[in-house]
């Protein structure tokens, strides 16, 4: 009998492994990052948390590149947003959809924004998010100047609800430019998110839009300044742009959710 229970085990072990549209894939081991922009190498201690009382726009879901599956340590050094090309963009979207898409976020180590770090030497402390596709088809990722819609929201207790601390800087003073990056099966686009610090601990999660998809990572514990789920007032009337479409067609107003103030 003892031998009997050991082989139906094994074989439900089996049967439990991720298996998308009929294709067998083995479990995503998030990989090692290591910073060195300009031949600067990057020191984690010398890197800032965000600690603001408001809510702000922020330059996070930047597109910092392309990977396969595969590759178990990534070398981040001098990256040139002006080479998007190279990540397979494509025209035609209606060819590949945006769903199926799986995101992970790792806050055990962190990355900064590499074009705001050479330009400026800014050492904004991100955690890496993927947009990983573990399906059997290609995929496709919506940028809009080399930027995923991204935004953070806290679970709000008071409102039993989840309300956002940032925003995506969707519409850009020089003009947006659009680019749909195709991902084949095991490849992924590695993202950054804001790393905030402050007085009140919250639960947190990230929330993306891809298409006409909507992407929520697990949440997790960390602290920010309550404040920043309200609009400075200087931005109230500056934000109502999101009850309009975007410049490239889009309505962002269901999907950004602020606190109704």
């Amino acid at each position: 009998m003892k031998i009997i229970t050991i082989v139906i085990i094994v074989l439900f072990s089996f049967s439990c492994e991720k298996s998308i549209e009929g294709t067998h894939y083995e479990a995503f081991s998030f990989p090692k990052i290591k910073v060195n922009y300009n031949d600067r190498p990057l020191h984690h201690d010398s890197l800032t948390m965000i600690n603001t009382d408001s809510l702000t726009e922020q330059h996070s879901g930047f597109i910092i590149g392309k990977y396969s599956t595969q590759v178990s340590n990534i070398q981040l050094s001098y990256f040139n947003p002006d080479k998007i090309s190279e990540f397979d963009t494509v025209l035609n979207t209606e060819v590949y959809q945006s769903d199926g898409l799986q995101i992970k976020l790792d806050t055990s180590q962190f990355i900064v924004d590499p074009w705001h770090y050479n330009l400026h030497n800014d050492k904004t402390a991100f955690y890496p998010l993927v947009l990983l596709n573990e399906t059997s088809t290609e995929k496709r990722i919506t940028t809009i100047s080399n930027r995923v819609f991204l935004l953070q929201e806290i679970y709000y207790e008071p409102y039993f609800n989840w309300v956002a601390i940032n925003n995506p800087l969707i519409f850009n003073m020089c003009g947006d430019s659009e680019s749909n990056i195709v991902l084949k099966t095991n490849e992924y686009v590695l993202l950054n998110v804001p790393v905030y610090t402050g007085n009140d601990l919250v639960k947190m999660r990230v929330r993306i839009l891809n298409g006409d998809n909507i992407y929520v990572s697990k949440p997790f514990h960390t602290k920010i300044n309550l404040s920043q789920i309200y609009l400075p007032k200087h931005l109230k009337t500056l934000y109502k742009r999101y009850t309009r479409k975007g410049s490239l067609g889009q309505n962002f107003a269901e999907w950004l959710p602020f606190l109704k103030q």
